[in-house]
């Protein structure tokens, strides 16, 4: 009897009467069902990882087409053509000028006051007059804000912040006091232009107050002028006649290496600054020839100060100097740009902008040849095709790749690049 209810069960589940095997050892049970587990356990995984293996660990990145850079790095020296400004009156000395101001012969640069007590109310008149400045603009805006062009006063909030952030970020405080009013004056204006009603005759009124007071106790003071016209720069480091301006288009390897080897000389005793005056400065610093083919002289190139707020400034390469049985060149680089960060360079780190190009940048691992062709795999919905690319430029870290225009079965904008994967082909299904 017990032998019929167990065939109906089997029947009942499918399982083939046919075959009736009765194990009688418990030990034996045991080890057979871990043996069925198992393989229906290794069956799972396998079925997991043909079907959906590849799916599972892949990898994507996007195609965007970027501009890559390729660029040299090197410690450069910055000479200018410059003379020490003498101060020949004892006291305290204020600038009168902003470092990097552009001035002519004659010119007032310094102020020497005859007490400490002096030149701080000095100091706060030149506060005062800015401030005073700043409301009288205020007064302007207010005549001349339109609330039609309200996206426009928002964008220069946003610029004038970022403009403020940078100058900080950079350590360029020269510039803060102005950008920082040039944001106070950005955000007046939006206010104005949503409606705000901004009167500022009380405030105007007790700084023009305050500054009648202090003019009235302002003590006469001596005036430092320029013997003729340059850029002012209130302070000086020692470099300024370490090598004659002159002779910047004939320096050697030897002469940079020396230059950028150098402590700094002493500067003369009652100096209080210098003025450049020469339009030109020039950067100087030794490369590998190697590294920098591509760039002649003539040709204008993108230089980096990576430690310092000037950020990137375009600058004409007028002279390569090399020598026999070197690997090194001599850069001479000019720019006549200037400005208070500009005009505090010495001894810089540099990146050189050596070329630039354009394409899609793919992590290496991700370029396959496939019939002898290079390529990349992309994810397309659920298929994975097969797509070619040129290889423009590439390091390390990195492939630049191109596409000729026009060409199809090249990779484009927006592909979802498969960078992991295994058992990848065109066509192949990833659900």
């Amino acid at each position: 009897m017990s032998g019929e209810i167990k065939k109906m069960k089997k029947e009942r589940e499918g399982i083939p009467t046919d075959i009736d095997i009765e194990i009688a050892s418990p030990k034996a049970k045991a080890a057979l069902v871990a043996l069925v587990a198992l393989l229906i356990l290794t069956f799972s995984v396998y079925q997991v990882y043909m079907v959906k293996g590849s799916h599972v660990n892949m990898k994507t990145q996007t195609a965007l087409y970027q501009t890559v850079t390729r660029s040299v790095t090197a410690d450069g020296f910055v000479l200018r053509e410059e003379q020490y400004v003498r101060n020949p009156y004892a006291g305290t000395v204020v600038p009168a000028v902003s470092n990097g101001t552009k001035v002519a012969a004659g010119d007032t640069v310094s102020k020497v006051f005859s007490s400490d007590e002096a030149a701080a109310a000095a100091a706060r008149l030149q506060e005062l007059d800015e401030s005073i400045e700043f409301y009288h603009t205020v007064i302007s805006a207010s005549a001349g804000v339109q609330p039609a062009d309200l996206e426009l006063y928002k964008q220069s909030v946003v610029d004038a912040l970022i403009d403020l952030t940078d100058a900080a970020d950079g350590g360029d405080l020269t510039r803060f006091g102005a950008l920082s009013r040039e944001l106070r004056a950005a955000m007046t204006k939006k206010q104005i232009a949503y409606g705000s009603q901004v009167d500022v005759s009380d405030k105007l009124a007790e700084l023009l107050s305050e500054r009648s007071a202090m003019q009235r106790q302002l003590l006469t003071f001596s005036s430092v002028t320029a013997e003729e016209a340059g850029y002012y720069v209130a302070s000086s480091d020692g470099f300024e006649n370490a090598v004659p301006y002159e002779d910047a288009l004939t320096l050697t390897t030897e002469d940079v290496d020396r230059l950028n080897g150098m402590e700094a000389p002493a500067v003369p005793g009652g100096t209080v600054g210098k003025l450049v005056t020469k339009f030109n400065w020039y950067l100087v610093c030794n490369v590998k020839a190697k590294e920098i083919d591509g760039i002649v002289s003539g040709k204008s190139v993108a230089v980096i100060f990576p430690d310092s707020a000037v950020g990137s400034v375009n600058m004409y390469v007028s002279a390569i100097n090399a020598e026999k049985n070197s690997e090194y060149v001599t850069l001479i680089l000019k720019s006549n740009k200037m400005s208070a960060a500009i005009a505090s360079l010495r001894k810089q780190p540099v990146k050189i902008c050596v070329e630039k190009y354009q394409g899609f940048v793919v992590e290496p691992k991700a370029v396959r040849t496939v019939d002898g062709v290079t390529g990349v795999y992309v994810k397309l919905g659920n298929i994975v095709r097969f797509r070619k690319i040129d290889i423009g430029y590439s390091d390390d870290s990195m492939i630049l790749a191109t596409v000729p225009d026009g060409d199809s079965g090249y990779l484009k904008q927006y592909d979802e690049i498969i960078i992991e994967g295994t058992d990848l082909y065109d066509g192949k299904n990833i659900d």
